[in-house]
């Protein structure tokens, strides 16, 4: 047999509480306490093995050295509830989680028969891409409601109702959960995972902004310097820009010119692959070879280079500091 105490006068745990049982004449004592071992604890529940005994002669709760308390006709093989003070009551197993659809409002110990709606699919693209806008529904009944999660984005319409909009973060993979919620019930969570591809980008977005917001999530991460950062964004766009200006054939800013004194030559030479893959990898390469250098003192370092190295994989491209490639 089982019990389960409540204190008042004592922690409401009933911790320091022993429990005695008088059968056949012998007693049985036990104390509730909260030890344990490394990262687990004793249950605050004491049960008592009773063999083939199917009488109980007593059972007194000792909550303190002042107060006790004592009951007679007891039966065995039950679980049973007292809040100092009151009487035993029987706990009544059932389900107990308001949210199901077999809830037990009168059940004291959850055994597990709890029941939900069975979940829909989420409908809406699996594979997308960073900072893309995708649409996702989870088809319901006119009298049910939706709560949605997201994980690796922002819901930007739609939440309560069975289609939302979400904005894509810079991740590597993003979740959609629905929790549908009846009149009298919900469902088990649906989920969705959604692998994010640079390859998958939206086409007003490009690899530059990728890049920029790398930049900003490396900012966000550091120290608040603002005028190492305010270089930290000068030198990036200067990187990006000139590669873009090279291919398209306009004047770079710094590559190939005098600037403050600086003076830089523009090396001719002759793309081996086409000017829309050579400038991807060449802008990113510029990019990442500046931002691991800058932030690899950055309380984040590990942050930031994971974002930088995410992009570089899923362009496919070699990770070399010190490479000549020409592009």
């Amino acid at each position: 047999m089982q019990f389960e105490l409540e204190g008042v006068s004592i922690n409401k745990d009933a911790i320091g509480a022993k429990v005695k049982l008088t059968v056949n004449g012998e007693q049985l004592i036990q104390e509730i306490h909260g030890q344990g071992s490394h990262c687990s604890q004793h249950s605050l529940v004491v049960h008592f093995g009773l063999a083939d005994n199917e009488v109980i002669d007593n059972v007194e709760i000792i909550w303190s050295d002042d107060y006790s308390q004592n009951f007679d006709d007891v039966t065995p093989n039950q679980r049973y509830r007292i809040k100092e003070g009151n009487n035993l009551s029987i706990a009544i197993s059932g389900c107990t989680d308001p949210n199901s659809c077999t809830y037990n409002p009168v059940a004291t110990v959850d055994d597990g028969s709890c029941q939900y709606l069975p979940p829909n699919d989420i409908l809406g693209n699996a594979s997308s891409g960073f900072y893309k806008t995708e649409t996702y529904t989870y088809n319901v009944p006119a009298d049910s409601h939706v709560s949605w999660t997201v994980e690796g984005g922002e819901i930007i319409n739609g939440q309560g109702t069975n289609s939302i909009q979400i904005t894509w973060d810079f991740v590597e993979q993003g979740r959609v959960i629905a929790l549908e919620s009846g009149n009298s019930c919900s469902n088990s969570e649906a989920e969705l995972v959604v692998n994010l591809h640079i390859n998958n980008l939206s086409e007003d977005t490009s690899i530059a902004r990728i890049w920029n917001e790398a930049l900003l999530e490396a900012i966000r991460g550091d120290y608040a310097r603002p005028t190492v950062h305010a270089r930290n964004l000068f030198h990036t766009s200067v990187a990006l820009y000139d590669v873009w200006a090279i291919y398209e054939s306009t004047k770079p800013y710094l590559i190939g010119n005098e600037v403050h004194g600086f003076t830089s030559d523009l090396v001719e030479f002759e793309p081996t692959e086409s000017i829309a893959a050579s400038k991807e990898k060449a802008m990113s390469y510029a990019a990442y070879r500046l931002l691991v250098h800058r932030f690899e003192d950055s309380p984040s370092a590990d942050t930031s280079l994971e974002g930088f190295n995410l992009i570089m994989k899923q362009l496919g491209s070699y990770v070399c500091h010190a490479s000549l490639i020409k592009y």
